[in-house]
């Protein structure tokens, strides 16, 4: 009895199944000229029409777009953007004093990165890392280095295929035999 109970409510579902796809599949949204419609796109993504039946019906589909085919002229907007200030050496005789900004496709990374501890020790060279994940992969790469005194920074990439996460920012002291960082900031 309870075999036969189950098999006539499946054998119910299955009917119901059959005769409500068709109204649903019959109730999308006519489109007024197919023929005309058009892929549209902003800075992140397109949106291109695909018809289902020939004149009869169209969908779309969004499909995020590569930092490289971003139009061009629409400028690239960073989701996030933190300001940085990490020091190295006795005395805070070196660091980096600028801002991080990221999003889809891009890391970039601008400021002042200097360098006083030769007062300290002679032949000193301040170096400022990136530190940053992309799809599990992480990536920890010089951006610049300055020798006594200050230069400006302005460096990034815009060709990553995700946005980046768990990003840090460091500075590092060279000296005749030696090396150390300072500690990193996390954004």
């Amino acid at each position: 009895m309870r075999l036969t109970t189950m098999l006539a409510a499946a054998t119910a579902l299955a009917a119901g199944l059959l005769v409500s796809v068709p109204v649903m599949a019959a109730s999308a949204a006519s489109a007024p000229h197919p023929e005309r419609a058009a892929a549209q796109a902003n800075q992140r993504e397109v949106t291109v029409p695909l018809r289902l039946t020939s004149g009869q019906h169209t969908i779309s589909k969004r499909i995020r777009l590569s930092p490289a085919a971003r139009p061009e002229a629409v400028p690239a907007v960073a989701d996030t953007q933190k300001s940085v200030s990490v020091r190295v050496g006795k005395n805070n005789c070196g660091g980096f004093n600028g801002n991080v900004s990221w999003g889809f496709g891009d890391i970039n990374i601008w400021g002042t990165l200097w360098d006083n501890c030769d007062a300290y020790t002679p032949n000193t060279t301040v170096y400022l890392y990136l530190k940053f994940t992309v799809l599990g992969t992480t990536y920890n790469d010089p951006v610049q280095s300055v020798s006594g005194g200050s230069t400006g920074v302005n460096a990034g990439s815009n060709s990553l295929l995700a946005s980046p996460g768990d990003i840090y920012v460091d500075t590092c002291l060279k000296w005749n035999d030696g090396w150390g960082c300072g500690p990193a900031q996390h954004l």
